[in-house]
């Protein structure tokens, strides 16, 4: 989100774009990634997809999709803030969380 304001980036915007990239390999699909306008100019087409992205919330954006994932985004977008570290820990636990849900280690969820 904050490239499209034009603001200096940092790690919880690296971890937002991570799940981006999960959800899209789930799904198929972002809900910005939508047809737009072939006539527009690049900086219109960004335009566009930076207001679809800030209307959108976590819970559209993750809808579908196991619990964990919502957790995971939630903590990227509002649970960290500029300069802090992020918990790569909680993190990581989210993620093994999905990969392998409770006893059957032989099941990929996600």
């Amino acid at each position: 989100m904050n490239s499209h304001k034009m603001m200096e980036q940092s790690r919880r915007d690296d971890l937002e774009s991570l799940a981006n990239v999960m959800i899209y390999m789930k799904k198929g699909k972002l809900p910005w990634f939508r047809r737009l306008n072939v006539k527009m100019t690049r900086l219109k087409r960004y335009e566009k997809i930076r207001d679809f992205k800030l209307q959108t919330t976590v819970e559209e954006i993750t809808s579908g999709l196991p619990e964990e994932m919502k957790d995971f985004y939630l903590y990227c977008r509002k649970g960290i803030d500029f300069y802090e570290r992020p918990d790569y820990g909680y993190l990581k636990s989210l993620l093994h969380s999905l990969i392998f849900k409770e006893n059957d280690r032989n099941v990929l969820c996600f």
